[in-house]
């Protein structure tokens, strides 16, 4: 609005928009004297088309206008940089510039976001330390007894059997926790699980690469 561009009358931008405004206000009386000499009284000549094209990052721009409304005050979104504002405001020729007034502001919903994706993040780490405790477990029966056919009962180790049984029961974490084993140099062969009353364990076997 013109009144707003008037409390910053020292400023490029309204000097840019005070011409644009004077070259519509012209155009527009020739085309209402135009129209009055012609005998037509149609307004909706297309004389107000004329559009003020600067230089600068759009989306940023509002924030331009916060800062002429607000007496400087402004709260920018985390995506906007304070520096990038503070550009923008000296390139429009304002002064008396604050940064102290301009901050950023996280929003609940951006914080939301993050603290669900560090929870995801969080419960991955749990899962592949698991998978690590139990690589580390065949390793130390094979370096122990020789053996590449790892047993893991439910009575002896019973977190490493349920990481066992979901190994077994997930692709995903089967692949896991093959990669794991081919840094050591080892890959699986088969895997398989008892549920029985009597004896619940889980059965892997491994194979050199």
């Amino acid at each position: 609005a013109r009144s707003l561009l008037k409390q910053h009358s020292d400023t490029m931008l309204a000097r840019i928009a005070s011409d644009t405004w004077c070259s519509i206000d012209h155009k527009e009386e020739v085309g209402k004297n135009n129209n009055r000499n012609n005998g037509n009284n149609n307004n909706n000549d297309n004389t107000n088309d004329n559009k003020l094209f600067i230089e600068r990052n759009g989306d940023r721009f509002q924030y331009v206008l916060d800062f002429m409304r607000d007496g400087g005050y402004v709260s920018l979104p985390t995506n906007i940089p304070k520096d990038a504002l503070l550009q923008d405001l000296a390139y429009f020729g304002f002064q008396d510039i604050d940064p102290a007034k301009i901050t950023v502001t996280v929003s609940a919903s951006l914080f939301s976001d993050c603290h669900d994706h560090f929870e995801l993040y969080l419960e991955k780490i749990k899962v592949t330390r698991k998978l690590l405790d139990l690589v580390v477990y065949c390793l130390s029966e094979y370096k122990t007894h020789g053996k590449l056919r790892v047993i893991v009962k439910y009575d002896y180790k019973k977190d490493l059997y349920c990481t066992a049984c979901n190994m077994i029961n997930s692709q995903q974490l089967r692949q896991e926790f093959g990669s794991h084993l081919e840094e050591i140099g080892l890959k699986i062969k088969s895997v398989e699980y008892n549920s029985s009353n009597e004896n619940n364990m889980a059965i892997i076997l491994l194979d050199f690469l």
